[in-house]
């Protein structure tokens, strides 16, 4: 370490002082080079990250004491991979919390300097030690290789401390130095690495220089301003998420964790062919991606001029291992070598901007070589991939929130002051298909208009707040109710919030087209009977039996709710079910007018719900809709219990249960039960589940993608079912798609 007598003080016991005025003397220059830093964490991401991975791909070392789900074991597998370890004992262990003497800082850094292409002089100059004598000749020579690159002067102008640990201020310091004297991997002026240097220099605001430690204020400038590069570069990291512990022992582990690091920004690179991706995955269609191909030989020596051929595929490669007639050539002729294709530069290295995979598709790069007019076969030739895979792009937003459903009048929500004192709105991105986006850091706005009045003419306040959503592309944002006074009965108001972000398409009213308003309305007044709903446990009802002995089985339940969307006992209140569809009747209960195979009698509703079952049974009972209303009433014929208007209940579908083993000729789907794993295709009911394949234009879908495409009530496409066995694997192929 190269500890200046200046910061020597900074570590030294003031009792080492024979004379006051010298302990004076050390505390005005300690002052003149220590930092001040931010209390708080001011940075928590690393802006200048290397774009590629010097590690990708790189076998385990196999250390005893590293198992897999160690930390730091990609990077220890990583160095070790290098030959920049050798290991501990025997070679078998590694020692990872064993803290790193200055002597193997010193053996580390050298081969990692040899590894990146800074140049180490083979015979260097004695640096004048006098405590590194009795050191193995591989040691003193990697101290003397380190004083020669300027990375080091020793403790003082005659002394190494070989023996003593290195602090992580220090290390910072050192690696610093080694780093600025290498060159970054590039493609001539365009760099994929970044030096501590270019950091330093850097004016990006969007990129500002800093880092999340809160434990720096007794580092030099000199430290604290390695310390921060390195962390912006992805190089080093603290011991939490806002400490780095300048003054703790570095640890072999945290060595290899610097290391791996480094070697990211370098050209360093397996031996062989290897291929990667700046960009792996993203939203939307990807057309940036820089694919990088490199070539080394076994002892990691970049490889000029060779020709390397790359092709990609979304559909994969023929059961042969052969290219499929879709494949694309980046270069050249796909899936075979020839002279067009591109050749390593200076470096080893293949650039190749402009790539990336179309939306909602997977892409798969091969690199390979060979002779000109060898043809690729994945049986007979090594080759290595990459894959680029794209999600669909948000270009809607789903809102929900907590306000109850039946609350709803259009877009309009009606809520309790005295019940409910906020509603928090949530937000989550969706693709045209209805599924969820997990797109972080999409900006979503929040416009909250306050009114006095419920025709929203008297504007009280206009608010607008910005949230980015998630990594699971969900944003949320609170409005509160207002002020409730004691007392008051007529503390009210009337908010609109409009909610714009990726497609600006927000459902506020599903009965209608989509809104983008969603309207609340706050009031005090006591709750009454509005609303009737009736719900029954499936959309469907199966036909049994055959002739006078048909029926099906439908329950259904009415529930009352007042304006607030809560249930209200509705004493007094009765409901009639009534259905003019032709063969239903109404066996369990009496007749409620002179048509006897269309109305149940009336039910009492005094718990705020009224529940029947209709046996719908004789020779007519066929497959179709069954539609059915209910009438209420208020038996007591009184303003404070009114009666609430009559409801259409839901259809029921009335289906016979598909057979066995059967093939069914292609149909379009005009019912879907997803949440029963149930469709309806030409009044027949057929079940499916996770055991069954599902295919669209010869590519097999899984079971959430069949029911996103068949999840619109409209426009539903055709199905065939090439086999179906309710107790086996079925086989349903969207046609006409």
């Amino acid at each position: 370490c190269s500890v200046k007598p200046v910061c020597k003080l900074m570590f030294a016991s003031l009792s080492r002082f024979r004379r006051q005025i010298a302990v004076l003397t050390a505390l005005v220059m300690m002052a003149s080079v220590l930092v001040a830093v931010p209390a708080v964490a001011a940075d928590p991401e690393a802006d200048y990250t290397a774009t590629f991975d010097a590690c990708e791909g790189v076998g385990s070392a196999d250390f005893t004491d590293v198992p897999a789900g160690h930390v730091n074991a990609g990077d220890i597998d990583c160095i070790a991979y290098y030959g920049i370890t050798k290991g501990t004992g025997d070679g078998s262990t590694y020692s990872p919390l064993m803290s790193v003497t200055r002597e193997h800082m010193a053996l580390f850094l050298t081969r990692l300097a040899e590894r990146v292409g800074i140049e180490v002089a083979s015979d260097p100059s004695d640096p004048g030690f006098t405590d590194t004598g009795d050191l193995s000749e591989e040691s003193q020579t990697a101290i003397a290789q380190l004083y020669d690159l300027g990375i080091t002067t020793g403790t003082t102008t005659t002394t190494y401390s070989p023996s003593d640990n290195v602090k992580r201020d220090h290390m910072a310091l050192f690696i610093q130095r080694l780093m600025d004297k290498m060159d970054p991997i590039a493609d001539g002026p365009t760099k994929y690495g970044t030096l501590p240097s270019d950091v330093a220099k850097s004016n990006d605001s969007d990129r500002p220089v800093k880092s999340p430690f809160t434990d720096l204020g007794s580092s030099t400038k000199d430290e604290y301003d390695a310390i921060t590069r390195l962390y912006e570069l992805g190089v080093a990291s603290g011991i939490s998420a806002t400490s780095y512990s300048p003054g703790s022992d570095m640890t072999r582990a945290a060595m290899a964790e610097f290391m791996a690091g480094l070697l990211d920004h370098s050209n360093a690179r397996p031996s062989g062919l290897s291929i990667q991706a700046s960009k792996t995955k993203g939203f939307g269609s990807i057309n940036d991606s820089v694919v990088s191909v490199s070539y080394r030989s076994a002892t990691f020596e970049p490889m000029s001029d060779m020709k390397v051929d790359v092709f990609h595929t979304e559909d994969g490669l023929n059961e042969n291992g052969t290219c499929k007639d879709s494949a694309e050539s980046v270069d050249g002729i796909a899936c075979e070598q020839d002279e067009n294709d591109s050749a390593t530069d200076a470096r080893g290295n293949i650039f190749l901007t402009g790539q990336g995979a179309n939306e909602g598709e997977t892409r798969v790069y091969y690199t390979w070589t060979g002779k000109v007019g060898d043809k690729f076969d994945s049986d007979t030739v090594d080759s290595e991939t990459v894959t680029i895979t794209s999600s669909n792009d948000a270009s809607a937003l789903k809102l929900t929130h907590g306000i109850n459903a039946q609350a709803r009048a259009g877009a309009v929500y009606t809520v309790d002051l005295d019940v409910t004192k906020s509603v928090t709105l949530t937000v989550q991105l969706q693709d045209g298909e209805g599924a969820n986006v997990t797109k972080p850091n999409v900006e979503i706005t929040f416009q909250v208009q306050l009114y006095s009045n419920d025709a929203r003419t008297a504007l009280v306040s206009d608010n607008t707040y910005k949230v980015k959503t998630n990594d699971k592309g969900v944003a949320t944002r609170t409005i509160d109710a207002p002020v409730d006074t004691t007392g008051a009965t007529n503390d009210v108001r009337y908010d609109t919030i409009t909610i714009t972000g990726a497609g600006d398409t927000v459902d506020a009213d599903p009965d209608t087209d989509a809104d983008q308003n969603l309207q609340i309305n706050w009031l005090e007044t006591d709750p009454v009977p509005t609303t009737i709903v009736g719900t029954v446990p499936r959309g469907y009802a199966v036909i049994s039996g055959s002739g006078a002995g048909q029926s099906a089985r439908v329950p259904v339940t009415v529930t009352w709710y007042d304006q607030y969307g809560n249930r209200h006992r509705a004493s007094g209140q009765t409901v009639t079910f009534n259905s003019d569809t032709d063969g239903v009747s109404f066996p369990d209960g009496p007749d409620a007018d002179s048509n006897p195979d269309a109305d149940s009698g009336p039910r009492s509703a005094s718990s705020g719900q009224a529940n029947y079952t209709f046996r719908l049974s004789g020779s007519t009972v066929a497959a179709g809709d069954l539609a059915w209303t209910a009438t209420v009433s208020d038996g007591n014929d009184t303003t404070t219990e009114p009666a609430v208007t009559p409801a259409t209940l839901p259809t029921v579908r009335l289906v016979s249960m598909a057979g066995d083993d059967i093939q069914v000729v292609e149909s379009a789907v005009t019912h879907f039960f997803a949440k029963e794993n149930k469709l309806v295709i030409a009044n027949v009911l057929y079940s499916y589940d996770s055991d069954d394949k599902f295919i669209r234009d010869g590519k097999e879908l899984t079971l959430e993608k069949f029911e996103m495409i068949l999840k619109p009530s409209e426009n539903r496409p055709q199905v065939r079912i090439a086999l179906y066995d309710d107790d086996g694997s079925s086989i349903f192929v969207i046609a006409n798609s």
